[in-house]
């Protein structure tokens, strides 16, 4: 999907604004690839999950992915500052991980 729509979001971009983004490859190759790796190796785990744990247990964990990001967002890179937000942030990761423990121990 990405290789497929990438082209054109770049070449729109460039058309509409005149100006050609950096790309910083040398820099960005190492841990863009590094990146894919662990994406990767994390999908394949979450295909054997499901074969182990089933479905409707696995998917519920996998959402817990959202919470890791959202909290690296918030706390290693500071991408939001608002006290609020980053409360109801972590409300709704606790109700999250909540979930995912009641699904966990049905079975």
């Amino acid at each position: 999907g990405a290789i497929l729509t990438a082209p054109p979001v770049y070449f729109l971009h460039v058309a509409f604004t005149n100006e050609k983004p950096k790309l910083h490859l040398r820099k960005a190759l190492g841990t863009g690839l590094l990146s894919g790796l662990l994406w990767n190796i994390g999908n394949v785990l979450a295909i054997v999950a499901i074969g182990a744990i089933g479905y409707g247990v696995a998917y519920p964990i996998f959402q817990c992915a959202i919470l890791v990001s959202g909290a690296w967002g918030i706390h290693v890179f500071h991408e939001i500052s608002n006290m609020g937000a980053i409360i109801v942030f972590w409300i709704g990761g606790f109700v999250l991980v909540g979930g995912g423990i009641l699904l966990g121990t049905s079975q």
